[in-house]
């Protein structure tokens, strides 16, 4: 299966567990995998028969506009949204939270969904 991807987006968002945590925007990292059959916008050259990368991506701005306390939720989110409005099959989200621990480079949270 073909697939889209989007790696490195930058969000900034509320999230933590606490509630102290939460009050000063932190920067996620979301990578996206798309599985797509792109045998029709590969031979017809024509955006509208792919998943534009930016529409992808100002739904998962849209989405990071709520306060989470866990990475595992925003993955989930993201995922089901995309699944309903995109025709993709398959999707995987990895969400990595970079200030969650001093002595790694970040934590994070990979989920797949299928429809």
């Amino acid at each position: 299966m073909d697939k889209i991807m989007i790696r490195g987006a930058k969000y900034d968002l509320h999230l933590g567990v606490t509630e102290e945590e939460r009050k000063t925007k932190q920067q996620i990292l979301v990578d996206v995998t798309l599985f797509f059959d792109i045998t029709a916008a590969s031979s017809t050259d024509d955006i509208e028969k792919s998943i534009n990368y930016s529409h992808i991506s100002r739904r998962i701005n849209a989405i990071l506009t709520k306060e989470y306390k866990l990475i595992e939720t925003v993955a989930e989110i993201i995922a089901q949204d995309i699944l309903v409005a995109f025709p993709v099959n398959k999707i995987k989200i990895c969400v990595k939270k970079p200030q969650a621990l001093r002595i790694a480079d970040y934590t994070a949270v990979e989920i797949v969904r299928e429809k």
